[in-house]
């Protein structure tokens, strides 16, 4: 999770009804907030991701609604879910089943100053949990990854995605 260029995580799961669990969590050693952290909430039908950049104490949090047929589904229902950082394009990426990819913004200065980004040597990657058995996923993995680089597309196919997309849907062009 330390390459320079970005990463990016891969889930395929299904949750149980009206769980919030956390999905991945990076956390040190003896520290109470993660650096970061991947929750999914179906009580209220939010994805919610949790990053902390190396010279920021400040958390960043960015809330993704989840389709209604993730909220409604029955525990059978499986959901591929991919989230990628890419730092060098300052852009988050999130594809959730075959729905439009997502796009939002990773800030590449702070106070004038680049990012500078990074997890500490001693992080610890939680899967299902964060330390302490906190927001535990109730429901199956089958996958769960976390790739040293940077996808560009999905990693599953879809029949279908839609082309004419609302423009918090487009990826912005740099």
């Amino acid at each position: 999770m330390n390459n320079p260029r970005g990463f990016t995580v891969v889930f395929l799961y299904r949750q149980q009804r009206h769980n919030l669990g956390t999905l991945l969590s990076l956390n040190s050693p003896g520290r109470l907030t993660p650096w970061f952290l991947l929750t999914s909430n179906l009580k209220t039908g939010i994805l919610t991701l949790k990053y902390r950049l190396k010279n920021s104490n400040k958390m960043n949090q960015i809330d993704w609604n989840l389709l209604k047929s993730h909220r409604k589904s029955p525990l059978a229902a499986w959901h591929w879910l991919s989230l990628s950082m890419d730092f060098q394009d300052g852009l988050i990426r999130l594809d959730l089943d075959c729905s439009p990819s997502a796009f939002e913004p990773i800030p590449l200065k702070i106070h004038g100053e680049p990012v500078k980004i990074g997890f500490p040597k001693d992080a610890l990657v939680y899967f299902h949990q964060e330390p302490g058995r906190k927001k535990k996923f109730l429901g199956s993995m089958q996958v769960a990854k976390v790739l040293p680089y940077v996808t560009q597309k999905r990693l599953w196919n879809c029949a279908e995605i839609s082309e004419n997309l609302e423009p918090q849907l487009q990826k912005p062009q740099l």
